[in-house]
Formats: C-alpha cells, structure tokens, sequence
C-alpha cells in the first residue's frame, strides 16, 4: 500500500502525530518537493513547513519525490478536454474548468500529480532515474536535497519529457486507469 501525497502536509503530519501503525508502514510518494538546487521554495512545503519538517524527517518508510521540475514542463489535459467522445469523465470536467483559468495552461496544465501517480503505480524507470539523499526543509519553508541522507529519492528526467507528457495524456483517455487514479486522489 501507499500515499501519494498531492498537496500539503496536514493528511502525512496527523498520521505521525497518531503513530497509526497500518499507516506508518505505507510507501510515500511525494509531489513537488526535493529539488536540489539550494532555497527553492516549493508551495506545498513553504505553506506547512513545520508539517512539511516533521513529516520529511520523520517519515519511517522510504519516500520518493517527484520535483517540481519534473511535473513543470510536463504538460497534460488538453488531448482529453478536445476529445469529445469521453463523457461523463470527472478527470476531464476538472481539465475543463481549469485549464481556462490561466494563461500559461493554453497548452496544457503542469503535471505534478500525474508524473507521481504514473511512478507510483508503474515504477519510475524506465522514464526516470533516483537520486538517492533526503530533503531538507528550513524553517522558512525553503528546500534542499542533502545527498547523503537516507530513505528517500527524488527523480532525475531519464526519459526525454515529451514522451512522458505523450504517454500521460494518453492515459488519460483509458478511463478505467482514470477511475483508479481518481480513487486514489480522494
């Protein structure tokens, strides 16, 4: 079993806090976070990062993370939204609503959460390599990857960026893969 984590630490920090053992034992998947590069400020880490500490460093099993710079230039939806023979699709209505709403979405949204769905249930290779270490968050909610640490990776572009937006998108368009998927976000 596992957690995939799309968004802010509160779900992963009450878990610690209660020591739930059928939890504890799960593997995590992490989105946005761990990028090398010295003070980035990820959202998800900055808005918690006392939740984002003590999850990270805490976390008993190991963690992967998909960085931002993976997920940003990974970019999905459109295909599915043009696509008119699915219907009644909640993945497609949300691409919908909201690929519309800014600007640097005209060609599809950033894909964070679809690049660590897609290492969570396939494996990461053969579209990514691990850079083993752990992530280290800073009091102001600013982030770096200490190479040294243990239990935790982050993934490093194997594959060229476009053929995993390709295969992505279409995943997309396999709605029982969309039904698993959106199961999994809940």
């Amino acid at each position: 079993m596992m957690i995939i984590d799309a968004g802010e630490r509160h779900f992963c920090f009450t878990i610690l806090m209660a020591e739930t053992k059928e939890f504890m034992a799960l593997e995590f998947y992490q989105m946005k976070a761990g990028k090398e590069e010295n003070e980035f400020r990820e959202f998800n880490v900055k808005i918690d990062s006392a939740a984002s500490q003590l999850v990270f460093g805490k976390w008993p099993t190991e963690v992967l993370y998909s960085g931002f710079e993976i997920g940003e230039k990974i970019k999905t939806g459109l295909p599915l939204v043009k696509n008119s023979a699915i219907q009644n699709s909640p993945v497609k209505d949300v691409f919908s609503i909201c690929l519309p709403k800014a600007k640097e979405d005209s060609v599809g949204r950033s894909s964070w959460d679809e690049t660590a769905v897609l290492v969570a249930l396939n494996g990461h290779a053969p579209y990514y390599s691990l850079q083993p270490g752990a992530i280290i968050v800073n009091d102001n909610g600013s982030n770096s990857w200490d190479r040294n640490g243990k239990n935790q990776h982050y993934l490093v572009e194997k594959l060229p960026h476009t053929q995993v937006q390709e295969l992505i998108n279409k995943l997309l368009f396999d709605q029982l893969y969309l039904r698993f998927c959106f199961f999994c976000k809940l």
